[in-house]
């Protein structure tokens, strides 16, 4: 959920009359975040918009699964990475930021890379793309499906999707 959305909700939990509800997408790890707890839930009668039966219990039931599932997340990770550590695996970038800083590069030419391996890409498919409209198709979800058709894969290894095509029409219009 995006910082704006998460603000706004606390503008609107902050603006509530107690006796008056609050209607809210059931994300129980929202609940914590927000610091509602559970005397203030029941002040204020909110109702899940995705699962309106859901009482007070419930939803308090699902707030505690949702913290414990993200304390099982976090150890998980901890122990991986700690795994990771013990087989002597260098975590992190392996040149470092700070020798890029160093440098005085920051960021700037793995941008270009990442840049160009997309334009690339993209010329590699231009003619393709051509044939296809030649072919009749037209529409961004019939050039996705045709794509995933014959089997081709995005430029990271994935299928074809409206936005994915969008993007590419874009690059090759951009890079012609």
């Amino acid at each position: 959920m995006s910082q704006s959305r998460i603000m706004s909700l606390v503008e609107a939990v902050g603006n509530v009359t107690v006796g008056f509800g609050i209607a809210l997408a059931a994300q129980m790890g929202l609940f914590r975040l927000v610091g509602i707890e559970a005397s203030l839930r029941a002040q204020l009668g909110l109702t899940a918009c995705d699962m309106p039966e859901a009482n007070n219990l419930t939803v308090g039931i699902m707030a505690l699964v949702a913290e414990q599932e993200r304390e099982a997340i976090s150890r998980r990770t901890r122990e991986a990475l700690a795994a990771a550590k013990a087989r002597g695996v260098r975590l992190g970038n392996p040149r470092g930021a700070a020798a890029l800083r160093r440098a005085g590069l920051g960021g700037a030419p793995l941008r270009r890379a990442v840049s160009d391996n997309a334009d690339a890409h993209a010329r590699a498919l231009a003619p393709l793309m051509g044939e296809l409209k030649g072919l009749g198709f037209t529409s961004l979800r019939a050039i996705a499906a045709e794509l995933n058709r014959r089997g081709i894969l995005t430029r990271r290894g994935g299928g074809w999707h409206v936005s994915t095509v969008r993007n590419l029409i874009a690059r090759i219009d951009m890079i012609e």
